[in-house]
């Protein structure tokens, strides 16, 4: 099980970046420029990915950031386990989803599934 956490704009369409991922518990092979990352249930002991939902992108990422900042560097090899480490790359990959945005689309919001 897992959450889709997307940010998108005014009319729900999910914005692209400028450069291409692969990550998350499920992804596009090639990669994808949409700011959308699939999070397995796992870490929700580390953080809870619901909250971001409907928030602001300027709100998101001052709660994410500050997140950030209390979570080990430490990631494990295995994506599924529920590490500090891993959810902070996890995190780490949101923050940019949402810096970008608040450079080139401030309206827009998280959205999680």
């Amino acid at each position: 099980m897992s959450w889709d956490v997307s940010v998108v704009d005014k009319e729900g369409k999910t914005i692209e970046t400028n450069h291409s991922r692969e990550e998350g518990g499920t992804y596009q092979l090639g990669g994808t420029n949409k700011a959308t990352l699939n999070v397995t249930y796992n870490y929700r002991k580390h953080f809870d990915f619901r909250q971001l939902h409907g928030m602001s992108i300027n709100h998101a990422h001052l709660v994410l950031c500050s997140t950030i900042q209390t979570l080990s560097d430490k990631i494990d090899d295995d994506y599924w386990k529920s590490t500090e480490g891993n959810v902070k790359k996890t995190l780490t990959t949101l923050a940019e989803f949402a810096e970008y945005a608040m450079m080139n689309k401030p309206e827009c919001t998280f959205e999680v599934n």
